[in-house]
This record gives C-alpha cells, structure tokens and sequence, in this order.
C-alpha cells in the first residue's frame, strides 16, 4: 500500500548554484528517510513558497515544488485543504518558520493516524 507524505517548507529541486547542492542532499535525505521508515512505496509531495526565505534571490522561476503557495488562510491553500483532507499519512515540516504555520489546515490534510514530524535540520533524519 502507498503511503503519502507532504514535506512542507522545502524545494525538490533547485536551479541556483548557491543551493542546488543543499536541496538535492536534503532531497536525498529525505528519500533515504521515508523507505528506511515507511517502507519502499511512498509517495512524497513537496509544498512550499519563496516567501519568508532567507536567501532573496529564490523566486518562482529557480526552485520546483509539488506546490508553490503558503499553506495559510489564502484561496490556494483553502482549496488545497478541501480536496487533501485526511489523505496523508505523514507531513514533514522541514525547517520551516513554526510561527508562521497554520496547524489547523495541517492536522486537516493528515489521516487519523497519520504522522507529523518537525524538523529543525535534515542533518539529524
């Protein structure tokens, strides 16, 4: 059976030379992670934005996610959580600003018993 997982807050791919190396590594880590965990067949979706980025040159044209929007109270994210309620076993939040997260669209989108995981660095998974 194929579990799905959503990481939040992270780029799966990237085109700037400054951090291609970081996101394929944490990418990668990530993978490595889930079939140690959750086994070989797992469906991961990458969900993030630009916004509230560190480094200012990452825009909508140099990264790829799954999607590309703030999961808060905008139309995106609202229909987003209306057609994915309950359907993830798992989400991520791979260093992302827990301040600016809203939970309750989060615990939407999991299964009853699905998993959250908060990640301050992929060094440690």
């Amino acid at each position: 059976m194929t579990q799905r997982v959503l990481i939040l807050c992270q780029r799966k791919s990237s085109t700037l030379p400054q951090d291609k190396d970081k996101v394929d590594k944490t990418v990668d880590s990530i993978n490595t992670y889930m079939g140690d965990n959750l086994g070989e067949v797992v469906d991961i979706e990458y969900l993030t934005t630009h916004a509230h980025h560190p480094d200012h040159s990452v825009d909508e044209t140099n990264y790829d996610a799954d999607y590309k929007f703030s999961l808060n109270n905008n139309r995106e994210a609202i229909n987003f959580v209306a057609k994915h309620k309950g359907v993830y076993d798992g989400i991520i939040l791979n260093t992302c600003p827990l301040n600016y997260l809203n939970y309750t669209m989060i615990y939407a989108l999991l299964k009853p018993d699905g998993f959250l995981l908060l990640k301050l660095s992929m060094k440690t998974m």
